[in-house]
């Protein structure tokens, strides 16, 4: 399976992998750390995020051509190598596991409160299963789609809702100090680095060298979206009220008036549905394409269902309720997402440069550095002739 996807396709599939997951949890996990200071908390977060957003794919970006075990064992020596990837297989196994039972009990209690979970584990599995079995091709195109209707979708509620926001509940700033602003930004930590996908994909992209604009484009973009759901949230509701809800965006659907929609939560329950579909179905594929790069199998479809059915009965048995889930999220995957999706790849990198193998990286950052010149230049020009074409029209 070589299919190769593009720049804008990387960039829209690990933005909704990730965003229409969180975006009902997030929101009140950060309002519980940093209060009325989330907003905040997530600006500061996402400076962090563009460094490291470079930081993730640079070891990839040194050895064109390569996928992430062949250039983990050029570096670091076959078994080391090898190692090392199966440890982030087995991180990936831990996120399917999570969004598979975030996304079940959710389906437990909005809609089908009398079904077995294992028959909605069961059924996100296989329809996941049939999506990893056609390729990275189809999931990007799928997420594309569902990206666009998803990141619509999430700014008509927010649009429909300013009106009734009073952003006076943002004041007074850092009334409590810096300490809660710093834990807002710690409780950003599980989901922040899973922007490394991209440094997975870089041998799929028909461009690699434009994958440092794909995980740049992840953090404006989520970081952008997280911060607007915040404060409309905190103008609609205040952190207090905000912070001891389940779910702040499914809230403020219900209180949002759109004229040609009569249930809006039951909107973003289906959006949020199939974003987390996407999600289940990159990191699917990410688990089995590694794994089989790990063993040398020619085909990674071999595995596809038993790292499904690990998968699904991880989920049931590492959680029994959605309660513990959220505490393995902000506790455990807070501390252990970090350090190995953003302390490896600074080894890594050290270790490539030190050992002085690959190509050189401070031409890959200047090639990555005109591209976005480039593009923003283009962006640019379009808007001035899109401005100038209202204010003076052609006579």
């Amino acid at each position: 399976m070589n299919g190769k996807i593009s720049t804008r396709q990387a960039w829209l599939l690990s933005s909704v992998a990730i965003v229409s997951s969180e975006a009902l949890y997030m929101p009140a996990y950060l309002m519980q750390a940093a209060g009325r200071d989330a907003w905040l908390a997530l600006i500061l977060a996402m400076l962090i995020g563009f460094p490291t957003a470079i930081l993730v794919v640079l070891p990839g970006l040194r050895f064109p051509g390569q996928n992430f075990v062949q250039y983990c064992e050029y570096i670091l020596g076959k078994i080391p190598g090898k190692l090392a990837a199966f440890l982030f297989v087995l991180s990936y196994l831990i996120i399917l596991a999570t969004t598979c039972r975030e996304l079940s009990d959710l389906l437990l209690v909005a809609l089908f409160p009398h079904t077995p979970i294992i028959v909605l584990i069961g059924s996100m599995s296989m329809v996941s299963a049939y999506a990893v079995n056609r390729g990275i091709e189809a999931i990007a195109r799928v997420g594309e789609i569902v990206a666009v209707i998803v990141f619509g979708a999430i700014y008509l509620v927010v649009l429909m809702s300013i009106k009734d926001a009073s952003f006076s509940n943002l004041a007074p700033v850092l009334e409590k100090g810096w300490r809660p602003l710093l834990s807002g930004i710690s409780v950003q930590m599980p989901f922040l680095p899973q922007m490394i996908v991209v440094a997975f994909l870089l041998d799929k992209l028909d461009r690699p060298a434009a994958a440092i604009k794909a995980t740049l484009g992840y953090v404006l973009l989520a970081g952008f979206t997280f911060t607007v759901i915040v404060t409309v949230v905190v103008g609609v509701s205040t952190s207090e009220y905000a912070a001891v809800q389940m779910a702040p965006l499914l809230t403020l659907a219900r209180t949002a008036e759109i004229s040609f929609i009569t249930r809006n939560e039951a909107l973003v329950i289906g959006l949020w549905v199939l974003g987390s579909l996407v999600r289940f179905s990159l990191f699917y594929y990410l688990v089995t394409s590694t794994l089989g790069q790990v063993f040398g199998l020619q085909d990674y479809r071999h595995i596809t269902l038993p790292v499904g059915l690990i998968a699904a009965v991880s989920s049931i048995m590492m959680f029994t309720n959605i309660f513990e889930l959220n505490r393995f999220i902000t506790g455990v995957l807070a501390v252990y997402h970090p350090i190995l999706f953003i302390g490896f790849p600074a080894l890594l990198l050290a270790a490539a440069v030190i050992r002085k193998k690959g190509e050189p990286t401070l031409p890959v950052i200047r090639r990555a550095y005109q591209e976005i010149t480039d593009d923003l230049a283009s962006f640019t020009s379009s808007i001035k002739r899109v401005y100038y074409s209202i204010v003076m029209p052609a006579k």
